[in-house]
């Protein structure tokens, strides 16, 4: 009905009337006399519905072959709510891959809000954009990598240490970054690597390493100890300066 249509969310063109219907059919139980009889709606209906009718809205979107379409997609992941979100972020994930270096960029830049344990499978493509032939989304790769949560980046730890040695100072600066945030545990056995940075022939590294460094878990410090104490006797005031921190 009309009165239906105004309570919930403009649509894109392509998700019809009768989808509205169906979705609350759907929900309602019953989609038969759903589909042709006055719905009740509810405050917990008609919330539930704008969610669906969000999340079906912007599946079509996604896919849509403008690629300007599946950049304006993209961003407005930032505004759904956790259960649309998690519902769509297979197919957010997917446009790491895609064509248009727009988009990827745009996926990038919102993949980091996604659940941990969703974007746990999908560290390896933002591993793999850093290696994209497009500077834009290189440097979104970047960021992204740097702001995913611990949960997704533990069971890559390894993969993201290995970075550290990358030929792109930029990339050795942002593993620096995203190892920090590992558990103590999973952290240890990149603590050698990490202090090494401090010795990175780039100076952006370098500052990274010094910044990240004093910030790590104490309990992987403290079996250190014997390496800061070696730096605060150097003649490095740089290397002094963090081991004093």
């Amino acid at each position: 009905s009309s009165s239906l249509r105004s309570k919930l969310p403009h649509q894109h063109p392509r998700v019809s009337q009768l989808s509205c219907r169906r979705i609350l059919a759907n929900m309602l139980g019953g989609a038969k006399v759903a589909l042709t009889a006055p719905i009740r709606m509810t405050a917990d209906v008609k919330s539930r519905a704008r969610s669906s009718l969000q999340g079906e809205e912007l599946f079509h979107l996604l896919n849509d072959p403008n690629p300007s379409v599946r950049v304006d997609a993209c961003v407005r992941f930032r505004n759904l709510d956790r259960g649309t979100t998690c519902r769509l972020a297979g197919t957010l994930l997917a446009m790491l891959r895609d064509s248009d270096p727009r988009v990827r960029v745009a996926s990038c830049e919102v993949a980091p809000l996604l659940p941990g344990d969703i974007l746990v499978h999908h560290v390896e493509h933002v591993i793999s954009l850093l290696r994209d032939p497009d500077r834009r989304v290189r440097l979104s790769a970047r960021e992204a990598l740097v702001g995913l949560p611990d949960m997704a980046l533990t069971p890559h730890a390894a993969a993201v240490a290995s970075l550290l040695s990358d030929s792109d100072h930029s990339v050795r600066a942002a593993a620096c970054q995203a190892l920090s945030k590992l558990p103590a545990n999973e952290l240890d056995p990149y603590v050698d690597s990490l202090i090494e940075c401090l010795n990175d022939p780039e100076g952006k590294v370098r500052a990274v390493a010094g910044d990240t460094i004093p910030r790590l878990p104490v309990e992987v410090l403290v079996t250190r100890a014997g390496k800061f104490s070696d730096m605060l006797k150097g003649s490095d005031f740089r290397l002094r300066s963090t081991a004093k921190d």
